[in-house]
């Protein structure tokens, strides 16, 4: 993932399971950062998404039941605290401001959806997309008034399929209708 600012790229390494690595924005020099504070909270990291200030960021675990909030440093993250409380799956995350993140999770049945936590109050709330069970992948517009998922209708066979979402509206479109359309992207 591209820092928001441009300037690193950051990876995920199984093979040093407890550090991210960050490479310059050329991606040849980089530097491996330890993720301090809950080394007992998980084996492997799975997903990173910054602030848009850079001076946070969200790691999915590898339980795939919450993430560890972290704090940016230019040598090491440190953790906060681990959220959100209660659900029985969490994947990909995408940060609406420098304080409220939005993240695909499950809470007692097995239908993924949309919700927004404040990550400084840790209150959730639902935000929904009527008629869609939505699948891992999430990303945010660059004016963050919308997202594309990964997702199915609920009356329909297994055919995950990407959706557009503006926040607020009574509906999601359709925009492709092929079978494990995952982790999409904006161009700027």
């Amino acid at each position: 993932i591209w820092s928001p600012d441009g300037r690193y790229i950051y990876a995920l390494n199984y093979d040093q399971p407890k550090t991210i690595r960050r490479w310059d924005s050329e991606g040849k020099k980089f530097t491996d950062l330890p993720v301090k504070g809950a080394e007992n909270e998980y084996e492997y990291l799975q997903m990173i998404s910054f602030s848009p200030n850079r001076k946070r960021a969200a790691i999915l675990l590898d339980n795939f039941m919450k993430m560890l909030l972290v704090e940016v440093y230019e040598d090491h993250f440190q953790a906060v605290k681990t959220i959100p409380k209660d659900y029985s799956y969490v994947s990909e995350s995408v940060w609406l401001d420098d304080n409220n993140l939005v993240f695909i999770g499950k809470k007692a049945d097995s239908r993924g959806e949309l919700w927004k936590i404040n990550v400084s109050s840790e209150a959730v709330q639902k935000v929904g997309i009527p008629g869609l069970w939505l699948r891992d992948s999430v990303t945010l517009s660059p004016d963050r008034k919308a997202v594309i998922v990964c997702a199915m209708p609920d009356n329909e066979e297994t055919k995950w399929s990407l959706w557009y979402y503006s926040f607020g509206a009574q509906h999601a479109t359709r925009i492709t209708n092929g079978l494990e359309d995952v982790s999409p992207s904006w161009k700027h």
